[in-house]
């Protein structure tokens, strides 16, 4: 369905034969951006990822992966070069989510939570002061570890779809972040009605978040969560 939201969840540790094999369908500047890595993990992994992107576009578009030519806005988000769909990726230690949409922008964000010694720090500088005094108080660390990467990633996700990344202030908007609140964004005194933002649960070890533009004021659309795995022999 055109109105449902795709998402698709990717594994990224196979064998380095798994990539070799993935890796012809990438232009040559993914395999220029490949070949800086210094460890063959992260290498590998960010051909499995761009192959996934190219492998799920295709499907949907039903074009040649190698054919698909992508273009950044001003910002740096990618955009397929005849614009027929959004979409938006985002990678994190073993996992990475890719978003697509038919109508309206799309971001997506995933984090894999790790110990963070500035947390608190780093929440006064880049959050809310609302939002900063919340995780601050939180008392358990594990507790407010989750809280951060829930806070976020839901933030990363909403200046992912409207395109403008790191440029648009963190403490310009707030979301709610807490295990027993509904994710909600407000911009301003109130929440947006533009922008649909949902919490991406069930990823151990991971926060994730999608903000998607609605179609109608107040009105959501289905978001259909999917794993991708790579078809070539021999994967593992």
């Amino acid at each position: 369905m055109r109105k449902e939201i795709q998402l698709w969840e990717i594994e990224l540790e196979h064998s380095a034969a798994t990539a070799a094999a993935l890796a012809p369908i990438l232009s040559g500047e993914e395999l220029d951006r490949a070949s800086r890595f210094k460890f063959s993990r992260d290498r590998n992994r960010f051909v499995i990822c761009r192959s996934a992107l190219r492998h799920i576009l295709a499907e949907t578009l039903g074009v040649d992966p190698v054919n698909l030519r992508f273009v950044t806005g001003p910002h740096g988000k990618p955009r397929l070069a005849n614009g027929s769909v959004s979409f938006n990726l985002s990678h994190s230690g073993a996992r990475a989510l890719i978003a697509l949409s038919h109508d309206g922008e799309i971001g997506v964000d995933i984090e894999e939570i790790r110990s963070m010694p500035d947390l608190h720090e780093v929440a006064r500088r880049f959050f809310s002061t609302r939002e900063a005094q919340r995780l601050c108080a939180l008392q358990d660390p594990d507790a407010a570890t989750r809280a951060f990467f829930e806070c976020w990633t839901r933030k990363e996700a909403f200046i992912k779809a409207i395109g403008e990344g790191l440029t648009h202030p963190l403490d310009s908007f707030e979301v709610t972040f807490f295990p027993d609140e509904t994710a909600v964004l407000r911009i301003g005194a109130k929440q947006t009605n533009r922008w649909a933002l949902v919490n991406i649960d069930g990823i151990e070890g991971y926060a994730a978040a999608l903000v998607f533009e609605r179609l109608q004021e107040g009105q959501d659309r289905r978001v259909v969560h999917r794993m991708w795995l790579p078809r070539v022999a021999g994967a593992g």
